[in-house]
């Protein structure tokens, strides 16, 4: 394939995810007003601020960041069946070796918060043993959730300010968008989950897709419109 059209292809795909991306954030901010979200959103915002705070203080971590990063490369890639080698974790960065690597699981770390992931499987494991979770209970664990999600986030965005190999992959554009909507969908099933609202949640990212593809025919129309007028004169 041509790179011209190779870069335009990318282009497009981007901009099309960038689009669902969009769609999904308007209709979890929509679901965030369940009471559900609300009763365990507020604790978890306090765990998400705490940790983004800190990280600006100048804690950052690193070295959980990159074993957790090169974990989740190696851990995606065993779920693709690719074979996988020499996993190397130091103070300044890491690697894993995998062969034929896709999209996925090149970005995979951008966008899976491994240890949110972990947290969630912990109070799992709580509420085997505990059955009920006490109101204690679900209190740490919104807030430890909150906190591995800012961990998650304020590390990721730091990591992609400094420059990141695994944008290359498939072009930066085109990277970008798939750890937005990776990032995006993630949240938007969290919110689902919390509030039980499988339904209405479907429902809305429907109708905020069709919203979207609705502006932008008006502003599509818009635009000739003007340029015709424009041209006319």
């Amino acid at each position: 394939m041509r790179p011209l059209l190779r870069h335009a292809l990318r282009f497009g795909l981007a901009c099309l995810l960038l689009f669902v991306a969009l769609a999904l954030a308007r209709a979890t901010i929509a679901l965030g007003g369940a009471t559900e979200v609300r009763r365990d959103g507020l604790p978890a915002l306090l765990g998400f601020l705490g940790v983004v705070g800190v990280f600006c203080l100048g804690f950052r971590g690193r070295r959980a960041y990159i074993f957790g990063h090169e974990l989740t490369h190696w851990l995606v890639a065993k779920a693709f069946r690719r074979r996988t080698g020499a996993f190397r974790i130091g103070k300044n960065g890491g690697s894993v070796y995998v062969e034929d690597p896709n999209a996925v699981i090149t970005l995979a770390p951008y966008f899976v918060p491994l240890f949110s992931l972990i947290w969630i499987g912990l109070y799992g494991v709580y509420l085997a043993i505990a059955g009920y979770p006490s109101n204690g209970a679900s209190f740490l664990f919104a807030v430890g959730l909150g906190a591995t999600y800012g961990f998650h986030v304020a590390l990721t965005a730091w990591a992609l300010a400094l420059g990141q190999q695994d944008l290359l992959h498939c072009g930066r554009p085109l990277s970008v968008a798939i750890i937005a909507l990776g990032n995006v969908v993630i949240l938007f099933l969290a919110a689902v989950v919390v509030s039980g609202r499988w339904g209405a949640g479907m429902v809305l990212l429907g109708q905020c897709l069709r919203d979207q593809w609705q502006l932008i025919g008006r502003g599509h129309v818009a635009f000739w419109h003007g340029l015709r007028r424009m041209l006319g004169k």
